[in-house]
């Protein structure tokens, strides 16, 4: 029973922390979003369709973006 408990204690605190490490980048406009390790990524401008991000060091990054499928609306 104790050991349950202290592994259920750590699995607690090692997801906080992971909430914590990574921040989310939302378009609410085309509806959708994404999760990236905010420690090693930084957004670096974007637009209403996307977002572009660079690494914190060094030369990565990615873009993220969306368009709207013609003649089909988006459901919530």
């Amino acid at each position: 029973m104790i050991r349950t408990v202290c592994l259920m204690a750590a699995i607690s605190i090692t997801a906080a922390a992971a909430q914590e490490r990574y921040a989310t980048y939302q378009n609410d406009r085309l509806g959708y979003s994404i999760r990236y390790p905010a420690p090693l990524l930084k957004p670096v401008g974007g637009s209403t369709d996307g977002q572009a991000f660079a690494a914190v060091s060094g030369d990565a990054g990615f873009r993220v973006f969306a368009a709207p499928l013609a003649g089909v609306s988006r459901q919530a």
